[in-house]
Order: structure tokens, then sequence, then C-alpha cells
């Protein structure tokens, strides 16, 4: 899927025109091993330094009402989004600006390889099968 196409998709799901705005997003499990706790609290600093940044997460999981509220807490309704399980949801990776997995533990995420294949940044703890995927991509 196309950049364009991804972004008019998302734009549709949480309502914000996002031709200006720079998109983080993920896509995971809303758990404990994910640490989607993290990127919400860290958020109101990624702000001060990109005051156009929005956050979208696709996937579901345990903690969403936990983060919901965090996100509610953090008066950041308008700026972080947990839109929910997505079939297919790796044709949407295009439409970020930057991908995140702020992971406290992780096995080889094949989320993060597609993201890699997707051309575009990404943001990762190091944590896990991330250190092996990164001497398996980076000799590759």
């Amino acid at each position: 899927m196309e950049r364009e196409t991804a972004r008019k998709f998302l734009e549709e799901k949480i309502k914000i025109n996002l031709k200006d705005k720079f998109l983080i997003g993920s896509i995971g499990r809303l758990d404990y091993s994910k640490n989607y706790e993290f990127l919400i609290k860290v958020f109101p600093e990624i702000l001060k330094v990109k005051p156009e940044a929005i956050a979208i997460v696709i996937g579901e999981g345990p903690e969403r009402k936990k983060l919901e509220n965090l996100i509610e807490k953090g008066d950041l309704k308008e700026k972080i989004f947990l839109i929910g399980e997505l079939k297919d949801a790796s044709k949407y990776l295009k439409a970020f600006d930057l991908f995140v997995l702020p992971s406290r533990y992780e096995g080889l995420s094949i989320i993060l390889i597609e993201s890699l294949f997707a051309q575009i940044p990404i943001l990762a703890s190091d944590v896990g099968g991330k250190k092996l995927q990164e001497k398996i991509l980076f000799l590759g």
C-alpha cells in the first residue's frame, strides 16, 4: 500500500487530518511486554520537540483500559490513538514517519522486520531477539 492511501485510511479511523502531522506508529498487542505505557508517559516530552506529532497504535489486548486511562490522565486524547486490531496491519506501516517498538522484552519481532522492509525509520528498545535481528539484517 502506498503512503498516501495508508495515511488516508488512518485519517478516517482517527478523524484527524494527518497532512502536516509527524506520525509515530506501532503495531502490537496491548500488553505488559510491549510497554506502550512508556510511549504514553514520554509523549509530552516528544511534543516539546515535535509539536505536530501524533501516535497511533494498531492492536488490541488486556492493557487497553489502563492505556486509555493514561492517555486521558495525560490529556493526550487528541495526540495518541489506540485504534484496535486491523487485518493485515503491516500494510499501514508506510503511513508512519517513525515506527516505535518500546518492548520490555521481545522475541524475534516480525513487525520490526516488516518495518525495515517498509523503509521507515525505527526506534526500538534494545532487548531480546532484536539484538540477533540487528546482526542478521545488517549482515545481509
